[in-house]
């Protein structure tokens, strides 16, 4: 008896069988022979030039002699489903393709022992030789089907462990009332595969009669690719067995589900062939809003959260677009808004997939992550987006467009108070603000007259600072610029003035 034992590391498997599309969502479960020897030849090719085609034809030989029977832990079935982008640079007609990604995950979970799978093959003897080099050839198998299905292969030595019971074995005439049946794909009998070779070579020229696979190295290395592209509907030198197997059942395992409290900050990121200027803030942030009030409107008018009536309110949402790797295009786009998001605003949020009307530009939005305020606070502040960190001094990222006009005489000239300062002038409108919001009154406000980012200064007046759409209160078109340092670390986001909602007033942290 020969015994190969496979524990999963990821605790999950993912494999297509030949004769299955991936998006069927169907497994093959257990792995078939075909597979597992497939596995093996892959791995000899690791292995390199110190093992000869013809030990491995032997050790080949010996395993396709009898079909393999197995010990099947108890598992589950499951999929993930994302959507795939399909580019068209951009242009009209973008369009997304579901993937269906279907897993079988055995045992209780990552690396468990309780979800490792025996293969048998019970009338099989190895060699020393062989068996040494079955050993070495499971040393160097990393994954099994997919990439992602990590695994670990071992041969079972005579009593070093448990040996399981067998659970799932080539079928009989008929099947017992517990028993479920699946196709496995093995290699054909030797004589067999013969018969037909000598019959399927006999009309072909020459030049291709070596390309017909002979040995069972041949047969294994046969590139599905190939295959298909040839019309071959299944594999030279192969042949499906009924498999019957009895499902363990699983322990039920239920674990208390703690609500989690409704997110107050989603991140989006952008992607398209050409990304727009960090000017252009504002622009993107009145799209970005306009298609959440659409996203958010299931027939009975938009979400308070998005919609205009309720702009400036405790619970409205402000959308910040972020240029995160500081190339001067903006690459992200911060969804905020202090109270939470209720599950209708969450669906909102995750019906956006493109993002139309920026200048002649489509691009594509994917929904990155969405985290409550306590969540926010156990991330490393390094990983978190800059205007989310908690800081001592803040600098302006997008100009401060003024909400009311400042006062001045009749000549012009500014009116100051009692104490020398410029009543409702910039800096008082912005301690104001911050004021407003609940901030710590500021050690030290400072003028800066431009960004500095991706080694360029831009001036103020060179960003877009009205909407395109819709009224606010806006006392001037001109844009103004801050550091500001508080008393302590202040966490952010800090949004103030005209446009705050849309992307303008926002502060980014700077060394204290």
């Amino acid at each position: 008896m020969l015994r190969l034992r496979i524990r999963f590391l990821a605790g999950r498997y993912h494999a297509t069988a030949w004769d299955h599309h991936v998006n069927e969502g169907t497994i093959e479960w257990p792995p078939s022979p075909w597979r597992l020897l497939r596995a093996l030849v892959a791995a000899y090719h690791r292995v390199g030039p110190a093992v000869s085609e013809e030990t491995m034809n032997r050790l080949l030989e010996a395993l396709a002699e009898s079909l393999p029977a197995y010990h099947l832990p108890a598992w589950a079935e499951g999929h993930t489903r994302h959507y795939m982008p399909l580019d068209n640079k951009g242009l009209p007609g973008d369009k997304s393709a579901m993937i269906f990604n279907a897993f079988v995950a055995p045992g209780s979970g990552a690396d468990a022992a309780d979800g490792e799978l025996d293969v048998i093959w019970q009338d099989v003897s190895l060699e020393e030789e062989q068996r040494t080099l079955l050993s070495t050839l499971c040393e160097h198998i990393p994954y099994l089907g997919r990439a992602e299905s990590w695994v670990e292969l071992s041969v079972v030595e005579d009593g070093a462990a448990e040996e399981r019971p067998i659970n799932c074995e080539p079928a009989s005439v008929s099947l017992g009332s517990e028993q479920r049946s699946i196709r496995l794909m093995a290699l054909a009998r030797r004589a067999e595969f013969v018969a037909w070779r000598e019959d399927y070579v006999e009309g072909l020229p020459k030049k291709k009669r070596a390309a017909v696979p002979e040995t069972l190295l041949d047969i294994l290395h046969q590139d599905t690719g190939d295959l298909r592209s040839e019309g071959w509907s299944s594999v030279p030198g192969t042949r499906w067995v009924s498999y019957a197997f009895t499902k363990p059942r699983a322990p039920q395992r239920r674990t208390p589900q703690r609500a989690r409290p409704d997110p107050s900050v989603a991140l989006y990121a952008l992607a398209g062939p050409v990304l727009p200027p960090v000017t252009k803030s504002l622009q993107v942030g009145e799209r970005m809003h306009a298609a959440l009030v659409s996203w958010s409107d299931d027939g009975g008018g938009p979400h308070p959260a998005f919609a205009t009536r309720n702009l400036g309110g405790v619970d409205h949402a402000s959308v910040s677009p972020l240029d995160l790797d500081g190339d001067g295009k903006l690459d992200h786009v911060l969804v905020h808004m202090a109270s939470g998001f209720d599950a209708r605003a969450r669906r909102a949020l995750e019906r956006g997939r493109r993002l139309y009307g920026v200048g002649n530009l489509s691009l594509a939005l994917t929904l990155v992550g969405a985290w409550g305020e306590r969540e926010l606070e156990d991330i490393p502040q390094q990983e978190l987006p800059p205007v989310l960190r908690s800081a001592r001094v803040w600098r302006s990222a997008t100009p401060f467009v003024l909400v009311r006009h400042p006062k001045r005489k009749r000549n012009g000239a500014p009116r100051l108070d009692a104490e020398g300062v410029w009543i409702d002038g910039p800096t008082e409108q912005i301690r104001l603000e911050l004021s407003r919001r609940g901030l710590p009154t500021p050690v030290e406000v400072t003028s800066i007259d431009a960004l500095e980012i991706g080694g360029r200064t831009l001036p103020w007046h060179r960003f877009q600072r009205e909407r395109r759409k819709g009224g606010g209160a806006r006392g001037g078109d001109r844009g103004y610029g801050f550091e500001i340092r508080f008393p302590e670390e202040v966490r952010g986001p800090i949004l103030a003035g005209y446009g705050r909602f849309f992307g303008l007033g926002q502060f980014a942290p700077s060394a204290d």
